[in-house]
């Protein structure tokens, strides 16, 4: 996703300028052939956190860090309702596009910084971030924030990738990358009963990316992947663990906010 806060220029994040709206691409544009189950599943687990404990319908929702606006479209296809914020001027250009295409116009999204969320205390039910968190620099000031948005007892459901073990960051647009535990310690500073998994089992999802150098078989596992998950058994969100260790390649978080 997106750097929401305001980079040098040197450090702009020229993915959405370079490739356009790619999230939706790996979605919900170009049929189940070419859609990644994977790429769902980035959202759709924080989403289904967020709906086992909110109910969406009535809710007030933000994703921080929304990017060209596939979870926004995903929210309102489970009847909800949620501003997106983002700090690249392309990416929003974007997700106001591609929400108006796909019958999502109504959605509202904003320029604005995570570390200064254009909200009241307490006027959030609940926050979604999906792959925000590994590029901020300063991820205490923006959880900090988040509580403060979120009513007592609202919720953040957030993914981010699971740290490599030699610490090498994955991407050269993250600051910093988490493992489990570390991830619970953060989380645990600003939110009450808090749920760390690991998703993503790295031996599966290397085969699936990347094959297994028998060119049927990797055809044959990439295809039955995509059927199953046309059919409603996504094995990237159905597959995850409450002990996230360096065998799994991401991580989904929850945190409520006490009073």
């Amino acid at each position: 996703m997106t750097h929401p806060s305001a980079p040098a220029a040197s450090e702009q994040f020229l993915k959405y300028d370079e490739q356009g709206a790619y999230h939706w691409r790996l979605t919900y544009e170009g049929g189940w052939r070419r859609s990644s189950p994977g790429a769902h599943a980035r959202y759709d687990v924080a989403l289904g956190r967020v709906a086992a404990r909110v109910d969406l319908a009535g809710a007030r929702g933000l994703d921080v860090g929304c990017g060209d606006g596939v979870m926004l479209y995903k929210i309102s296809l489970h009847g909800g309702r949620a501003v997106g914020i983002d700090m690249e001027q392309t990416a929003l250009r974007l997700a106001s596009g591609k929400l108006r295409e796909h019958g999502a116009a109504g959605v509202e999204v904003a320029r604005a910084s995570a570390y200064a969320l254009p909200f009241a205390d307490g006027a959030l039910d609940y926050v979604t971030m999906v792959e925000v968190l590994e590029h901020l620099d300063r991820p205490d000031a923006l959880l900090a924030e988040v509580r403060r948005v979120l009513r007592p007892g609202g919720v953040l459901a957030l993914t981010t990738p699971h740290r490599l073990p030699t610490g090498e960051p994955q991407d050269p647009y993250h600051c910093q990358e988490y493992s489990g535990p570390e991830l619970r310690e953060l989380m645990e500073r600003y939110f009450s009963s808090v749920v760390v998994e690991g998703q993503y089992p790295r031996r599966f999802s290397r085969a699936y990316r990347d094959g297994v150098g028998v060119r049927p078989l990797d055809l044959a596992l990439r295809s039955g992947v995509k059927v199953v998950s046309t059919l409603g058994y996504n094995p990237f969100l159905r597959w995850t663990t409450e002990r996230p260790s360096f065998a799994w390649e991401g991580l989904v978080a929850v945190g409520t906010r006490g009073k």
